[in-house]
């Protein structure tokens, strides 16, 4: 299985909903703290789908 298809694959088992089949991208945020409780800047990650 292609990392796209794992990416649609944990879209669908987070959501509980198949991805729409005229969706081109997801967008994966992520939020986390470092030792001190500051909010660490992470970059966005958008991956294109393969239909």
């Amino acid at each position: 299985m292609s990392l796209t298809g794992s990416m649609s694959k944990l879209v669908e088992f987070i959501s509980k909903k198949p991805v729409p089949e005229h969706q081109k991208n997801v967008i994966f945020e992520v939020t986390a703290e470092d030792q001190t409780e500051e909010d660490v800047e992470i970059p966005y990650i958008m991956v294109e789908l393969q239909k």
